[in-house]
């Protein structure tokens, strides 16, 4: 029994044409399988965007913590040469 991938159902429900198989179809499949795919694709994309909502998070945090560690080290730089300059105790 041969697959097609593309459209998730076995070869034989595609009819004799080889065109036939990529017309669009409104929601008539024919077994459950490409239902199923279908539902699975949804909710594997549910996940993915959750997944990828969180890491924007996760990364954004990340970026500002190294940031601000950048500038805490700016800071004392910048404190250490004005109290050199002016004798002023830090």
């Amino acid at each position: 029994m041969n697959f097609v991938g593309f459209a998730f159902a076995d070869w034989p429900t595609h009819g004799t044409s080889y065109y036939k198989c990529i017309k669009f179809q409104d929601n008539k499949a024919t077994d459950g399988l490409a239902k199923t795919i279908d539902d699975e694709s949804t909710r594997a994309k549910n996940e993915l965007n959750k997944y990828v909502f969180y890491f924007d998070r996760f990364a954004g945090q990340h970026k500002s913590k190294i940031l601000a560690r950048k500038e805490k080290e700016i800071a004392k730089e910048f404190c250490t040469k004005f109290s050199d300059t002016f004798k002023f105790p830090l």
